[in-house]
């Protein structure tokens, strides 16, 4: 409850200069993803190979323990059970690899999306005042202000000459 009402006041008390901005704010870099699912998928290799090692040390004390007539039977259903935990456990591990996998795709698709490059490769532009001042808005402009406006692969000046009202 304290963290989602942290979360709120923070949220409440940020205010993106742009819509780039938000989105950096709020998705985690690429590289700070990967390396999340990197580790958690250490830690899931790790705590598979903790498990069957104590499930191997159990089986090593149920042998000494059993008597000889009785041995071979239960060491057969004792391998039994660690050949089935091992199958489920890396069963739930390819699992959740895969559904961690998916995840990090569609943050990088959503990356992409928000990319600033890629939207202006698509025909997009930004229009910034002589200052460097995005501007946002046709009533920010006048007629014989100069603009610079970029575009995907350059950023061209412009003085302008007429304003026409959009109707």
């Amino acid at each position: 409850m304290n963290g989602m009402k942290l979360l709120q006041t923070w949220s409440a008390d940020y205010v993106a200069p742009t819509p780039t901005a938000a989105a950096i704010a709020v998705i985690p870099p690429l590289a700070d993803l990967r390396q999340h699912h990197q580790d958690l998928t250490h830690r899931l290799k790790a705590a598979t190979h903790q498990r069957l090692a104590q499930e191997t040390k159990h089986l090593q004390h149920l042998q000494q323990r059993l008597e000889p007539s009785r041995l071979d039977r239960e060491i057969t259903r004792e391998k039994q059970v660690i050949t089935y935990q091992q199958q489920r456990l890396i069963s739930a591990t390819k699992q959740r690899l895969q559904l961690a996998t998916q995840h990090l795709y569609l943050l990088e698709q959503k990356l992409q999306a928000l990319d600033p490059h890629a939207i202006l490769q698509r025909g997009y532009a930004v229009v910034r005042s002589s200052r460097g001042k995005i501007l946002r808005a046709g009533d920010q402009i006048t007629v014989g202000q100069s603009l610079d406006i970029q575009l995907s692969q350059r950023t061209v000046k412009a003085k302008i000459t007429e304003i026409t009202e959009v109707t």
